[in-house]
């Protein structure tokens, strides 16, 4: 049963949305309880129930209110507190907006069918990592990085990382 008391974050490790959300809600000083998914496989029917899409990050709220997307979790995160450092403020500019979008728009798609090709019919393997490096520039949204890092992994993985900046990545090979 849920402690209705606290806020409640379902939540993945290596879900960068998930980190998105705890980053924010970190940062804003917001006091919560995680429930640490261990497999996407087997998700707890107490978060299914408040959230049937099944996806994380979810946070609960004590009101019962349910937050399903990292953005919308950092924005309450960040209009509850006093955010002294503007670090909401600041991820509101054009030029971060339009980052947020590539990274959560072609970057994502992908990702996912670089990372997880049995899944789906339209995969061409090292075409959609060659686009990710297209995708990868320099950051300074602090909600970035969690997408950015799970593409470095796949180029150190397979030995096409530059590690002089996200300027110098090359296409991966390794799947032609």
């Amino acid at each position: 049963m849920l402690n209705q008391q606290k806020n409640i974050l379902f939540t993945y490790r290596r879900c960068p949305y998930a980190m998105r959300a705890r980053m924010a809600l970190l940062q804003a000083g917001v006091a919560y309880q995680a429930h640490e998914l261990t497999s996407l496989r087997d998700k707890p029917a107490e978060m299914l129930a408040l959230s049937p899409k099944g996806t994380v990050p979810v946070l609960v709220l004590p009101t019962g209110e349910v937050l399903e997307q990292s953005r919308d979790i950092m924005r309450w995160a960040f209009a509850h507190t006093v955010d002294i450092e503007g670090w909401w403020a600041r991820a509101q500019t054009p030029d971060i907006q339009q980052l947020w979008a590539v990274c959560d728009g072609d970057f994502k798609h992908h990702l996912d069918r670089y990372k997880y090709p049995q899944r789906y019919s339209d995969a061409m393997g090292a075409e959609h990592h060659a686009a990710q490096a297209i995708c990868c520039k320099p950051s300074h949204s602090w909600a970035v990085p969690p997408l950015v890092r799970l593409t470095s992994a796949c180029f150190r993985l397979c030995g096409s990382w530059q590690p002089s900046s996200l300027h110098g990545l090359r296409p991966c090979l390794c799947l032609r």
